[in-house]
């Protein structure tokens, strides 16, 4: 195969880079209106080590504080709550999803731009850090399969 060959399958494969076994997919956000300065930001987490692992912090230099949210129902009606932590025994794998658990942006500076990308590190229980980037989408614009995750 030739360079551009070579060149093009890097680019369709997606970059796995594991950390404290944790594994992150496809983290991504929604565009959003000006007048906005919460989001939200999903992914998929999958611990691929042979150790329970926790990611118990998030930051982000695009808001002011980040947390983890989940979607709790009580009597009927659905609220998010903070939790401590997000924790993955050996083999398990969570999908942060709109209507379901998500890290939450709080005092974003500047919308988050469509087609934009922006820096995400995820603290481990370990100690570990993971940084990433997310990508926001637009209106109508669905996520694809995209693995990255950069240990310290």
């Amino acid at each position: 195969m030739n360079k551009a060959g070579l060149l093009a399958l890097g680019l369709l494969l997606p970059a796995v880079l594991q950390a404290g076994g944790l594994q992150v997919e496809n983290a991504w956000s929604r565009a959003m209106p000006p007048n906005i300065n919460t989001g939200a930001v999903y992914l998929r987490l999958c611990n691929a080590g042979a150790l329970p692992r926790a990611v118990i912090r998030m930051t982000t230099p695009v808001a002011a504080r980040a947390e983890l949210h989940q979607h709790v129902e009580r009597a009927g009606v659905l609220s998010m709550q903070e939790v401590a932590e997000l924790r993955l025994e050996p083999g398990e794998c969570r999908q942060l999803r709109p209507g379901g658990d998500h890290l939450m942006l709080f005092g974003i500076g500047r919308p988050l731009q469509a087609g934009g990308s922006y820096p995400l590190t995820l603290e481990l229980d370990d100690g570990t850090l993971l940084h990433l980037d997310f990508r926001v989408l637009g209106p109508g614009q669905r996520p694809g399969s995209n693995r990255q995750s950069e240990p310290d």
